[in-house]
């Protein structure tokens, strides 16, 4: 403690808290530490790559390769059995730092890479089994969508619904709540589940379902990467896998994208009715592409002419398209949608059991920018339809032909709509559709990463001024501008009750050993670190927040030991302040807190005219 008399009678009190370098391949934890971490996970993991290891590189990977989100975890451990997953976390929570769940690698943001943590790889939990009589089905958290689908339909003649890309994870898919092209006819992914088996935070296995624990079943249902726990086995209700697919798809001239959307969004109501058994989106891309494809799932003679009548008078009520039909299997429809045309993945049904094909892995473009905003009314306004359209076709700052994808989903319908709100911790049971973009390139330049991210930035401010700030959690975008660095209304715009989840969290996970958006990330604990000396040289990030007391009762608490500073300065009043002093090494793979940069950036923005803060296209020049 120092005392520092000042100019006033004031006495404040300041406590500052030195980070620990941000761990990245050039920025390594100290040994000591590191080891201990090591030596708990060896004992009882089979296989553990640590950081430091030639092997390391390749295992932190998750699918998209954007250079500002590339991983950092302290050790990647692939489990191959349950104890494995309790050890995990164990020694996570004894060495004071975090873990997570990684079944796909697919997420948007990579948050499954743990930066900083423990990634727990479950892609060797593939246990399946389905009670015959209910058909229920049992599945292993480490299965991908193909894998998944591929058994369900050879061994039980069954499906769930949820996405189409077969490389996706199932866990992270029915976690986030999960659209696909079954979700008219069987609901949300999500409202399938039926129970859950995961490992808490102090390492015990528990099964629950809405008897045993109502609430982390509530979580599991829609509450996504928040879920305290990293989850083993999902129990969900399966259906008959579909058999014949009739297809009418059809393509329009990039003028009629907004008579296009318009029109869709107006039939939507009819195409929702579980009834028709129909599936219907609209695609575009940035090179003068408009698609718009429509199936029916195992229909009959009638409802196949309800379904052709329908997307001709939508087609013929547009003009100006071409349209045709055809006739394929489930299998076929997933192997075309994971890139079989593209030849990125075998076009053999086996293929999808491969979680090494399709377009997470193999795909042309693999670094990418995504975002999305949900619509609450079929009303499609003209100002909304010409921001959509002139960014999605309007001219870039270079050419990037095959750049930006935008796909426009159903996402209402009885299946959706007459689940009640509060069963789930879904926030968008009142959504008609989601306008879902992304962003591709290759890293091959900084200039291509910069001008993207720009136009993806650029793009969704653009939106927001018509969309309300909602998004579906599986097209998460981490910096929706809606949100403006406030962590409670990025979560308003995923969750139906941020309350209720932080509540949860607190409950389940006191000590914070899952990442999550519902609090900060942890950092070892201070007495792990060794501490810069005085006299060296670093530059850093400063947090402070100063709480005015007259009474003396308010304090600012840290889990981590405080170096307290007395000023005694020119009134009555006694002020805590507590400083976070981060690291120099913020780099494009190592992100600060988006909680303490939103407060940051706010302060400098409200003064200052020309800022420029991590994430920004710019800030890296």
């Amino acid at each position: 403690s120092t005392t520092v008399i000042a100019a006033k009678d004031t006495t404040t009190t300041s406590t500052s808290i030195d980070l620990p370098d941000v761990v990245s391949s050039t920025n390594q934890v100290p040994v000591s530490f590191l080891s201990d971490l090591e030596a708990c996970l060896r004992e009882a993991i089979g296989l553990v790559v640590v950081q430091g290891e030639s092997s390391w590189d390749e295992a932190r990977r998750c699918r998209n390769t954007r250079v500002d989100i590339v991983p950092t975890p302290l050790a990647v451990v692939r489990v191959s059995h349950e104890g494995e997953v309790q050890a995990a976390v164990r020694c996570a929570a004894a060495q004071g730092v975090q873990a997570c769940a990684r079944a796909g690698a697919h997420g948007f943001e990579n948050a499954a890479g743990c930066s900083g943590g423990v990634a727990i790889d479950l892609q060797d939990l593939q246990n399946l089994t389905v009670e015959s009589a209910s058909k229920v089905a049992h599945f292993g958290a480490g299965h991908t969508l193909g894998q998944l689908y591929y058994k369900l339909q050879t061994k039980y003649d069954l499906v769930v619904p949820g996405g189409a890309e077969s490389g996706v994870g199932a866990s992270g898919l029915f976690l986030g709540c999960g659209r696909g092209m079954l979700t008219q006819l069987h609901g949300l992914a999500c409202d399938t589940i039926q129970g859950i088996r995961y490992v808490d935070a102090s390492g015990k296995v528990l099964e629950v379902d809405a008897e045993t624990d109502p609430d982390m079943l509530w979580m599991a249902k829609g509450g996504g990467g928040e879920f305290p726990g990293i989850v083993t086995k999902f129990i969900v209700q399966a259906f008959p896998a579909p058999r014949l697919l009739h297809a009418r798809d059809c393509t329009f001239p990039v003028q009629k994208a907004k008579a296009l959307i318009r029109t869709w969004a107006s039939h939507l109501p009819e195409m929702s009715d579980p009834a028709h058994q129909m599936f219907t989106h609209i695609t575009m891309w940035n090179s003068n592409y408009v698609n718009f494809p429509n199936l029916c799932f195992d229909c009959s003679p009638e409802q196949v002419e309800w379904f052709e009548a329908k997307v001709n008078e939508i087609a013929e009520a547009v003009g100006g398209g071409s349209c045709h039909s055809f006739e394929h299997d489930w299998f076929d429809q997933l192997l075309f949608e994971a890139g079989r045309d593209r030849g990125v993945i075998e076009n053999r049904a086996e293929a999808l059991m491969d979680r090494n094909q399709g377009y997470g892995a193999n795909g042309p473009v693999r670094a990418s920018k995504n975002g999305g905003y949900l619509a609450e009314s079929y009303d499609v306004s003209d100002e909304m339809l010409d921001t959509l359209t002139n960014w999605t076709f309007g001219p870039m700052r270079q050419p990037y032909p095959w750049s930006l994808l935008v796909l426009i989903y159903n996402m209402g319908g009885p299946k959706i709509t007459d689940v009640p709100a509060s069963s789930a911790a879904y926030g968008g049971r009142d959504a008609k559709f989601v306008v879902h973009f992304k962003h591709q390139w290759n890293e091959e330049s900084l200039t291509s990463h910069n001008d993207l991210m720009q136009h993806h930035h650029d793009m969704s401010v653009a939106l927001e001024r018509h969309m309300p700030c909602k998004n579906f959690y599986n097209y998460m975008d981490g910096d929706m501008p809606c949100a403006n660095g406030d962590r409670d209304r990025w979560l308003n715009a995923f969750f139906s009750d941020v309350g209720r989840m932080q509540h949860i969290k607190a409950t389940e996970d006191p000590q914070n050993v899952f990442q999550s958006h519902l609090l900060p990330n942890r950092v070892p604990p201070d007495s792990q670190w060794p501490h810069v000396p005085s006299s060296a040289s670093t530059t850093a990030l400063a947090f402070t927040t100063t709480m005015a007391s007259t009474s003396g009762s308010d304090v600012v608490s840290t889990s981590a030991p405080e170096i307290s500073t007395t000023v005694i300065a020119a009134n009555d009043t006694t002020t805590t302040s507590t400083t976070t002093v981060l690291p120099d090494v913020v780099s494009s793979t190592n992100q600060v807190p988006v909680s303490f940069l939103s407060d940051l950036e706010a302060c400098l923005r409200e003064a200052i005219g020309l800022v420029v803060v991590q994430g920004e296209s710019s800030w890296d020049e």
